[in-house]
């Protein structure tokens, strides 16, 4: 069993947490901040620990990683063990459209950028970390000959992926509120705020403005209904990230006015590539709690979000607590923490 530390930005725990779920999987340990750095402990000491001791360091790969400062100290230090890259121990993930400079550009990175399949980058990941051949995850399809000729048919990619029909292609507008008059903001900064949308639900494809009342604080922007209800999601449970920052302050979704929360996050669920299913167990971690209405909501590691009752022994439960609950029960008390 190898140990693997992942370096990160907070604005890319999401890439993180899923590539520590997918290397767990396969019987390795994985060192990530979110999971493996209690509250109270040194995160220097801890950081200085996780890279000694583990056999790579995996840099999750991204704009926001490569201008922050302290991470560029995480991947040196696996760079100075092994500066020709013949043990492997770094292992840059690219997960943004970026380019890295420097030293960091002579390691060769896996690249799920644009990677719309999770089953296919999962086996690209496990693919890269894991040492040995480049043989594939799955066994090859036996290439039998066509009636019409005995040409082989090329296994590439379609020239825009974003062509691809993964159940979540349908558009829908949504309402972004702002602090201030839209046209006062320099078109820098209005670009910023497009960006941020774009960094906070992982999307590649551009994001236009389609419409702005003149003197209004309200911009109406198209996004896929996936990450419109990803969005209004994340809206509710007040993680917006950066883009409070940038003046964002409440985000609407017309359609889903009459709509209660519990009804949007089952259609986000029903268009995960990993939706729930009766008798599975869930797992994931707590990411908003509403004492006063007895519910909180989880966020799952395959994918979505679910809604649970406040159970009787709520003193165990806090926001960040990772859970696993009985799919079939999971609005009851009968849930287990670990």
């Amino acid at each position: 069993m190898s140990q693997y530390f992942i370096s990160y930005t907070n604005s890319d725990q999401p890439w993180a947490e899923w590539i520590a779920w997918q290397i767990e999987e396969e019987g390795h340990k994985a060192v990530i901040q979110a999971w493996d750095f209690s509250p109270g402990s040194n995160f220097v000491l801890k950081m200085q620990e996780a890279c000694t001791s583990s056999d790579a360091t995996i840099v999750v790969l991204s704009k926001e990683y490569l201008k922050k400062g302290f991470p560029a100290s995480e991947w040196a230090a696996a760079f100075v063990q092994d500066p020709t890259g013949k043990k492997r121990v770094l292992m840059p993930i690219r997960v943004d459209n970026v380019k890295p400079n420097g030293l960091l550009s002579t390691i060769v990175y896996i690249d799920l950028f644009n990677e719309i399949d999770g089953k296919n980058a999962r086996n690209k990941l496990l693919k890269g970390i894991l040492k040995g051949r480049g043989k594939p995850m799955e066994a090859p399809t036996f290439p039998k000959s066509s009636e019409k000729n005995n040409v082989p048919c090329f296994p590439g990619v379609p020239e825009n992926k974003n062509d691809r029909l993964d159940g979540s292609q349908e558009e829908t507008e949504i309402e972004i509120r702002i602090n201030q008059d839209f046209s006062k903001f320099s078109p820098f900064e209005q670009e910023k705020i497009l960006k941020a949308v774009q960094e906070l639900l992982h999307i590649d494809y551009d994001i236009k403005v389609t419409k702005v009342k003149r003197g209004s604080v309200l911009l109406t922007v198209k996004l896929r209904r996936k990450d419109a209800l990803q969005l209004y999601i994340l809206n509710f449970i007040g993680k917006l990230g950066k883009l409070n920052s940038y003046g964002v302050t409440n985000v609407y979704l017309k359609d889903l006015d009459q709509m209660k929360i519990d009804d949007i996050i089952e259609e986000y669920n029903e268009l995960q590539e990993h939706p729930p299913i009766a008798g599975n167990l869930e797992r994931g971690k707590i990411v908003f709690i509403d004492q006063g209405a007895n519910y909180g909501i989880i966020r799952r590691s395959l994918g979505g979000y679910l809604k649970f009752s406040m159970p009787k022994h709520e003193g165990s439960i806090g926001l960040g607590k990772r859970v696993s609950i009985n799919w079939d029960q999971y609005k009851s008390d009968d849930f287990f923490l670990r």
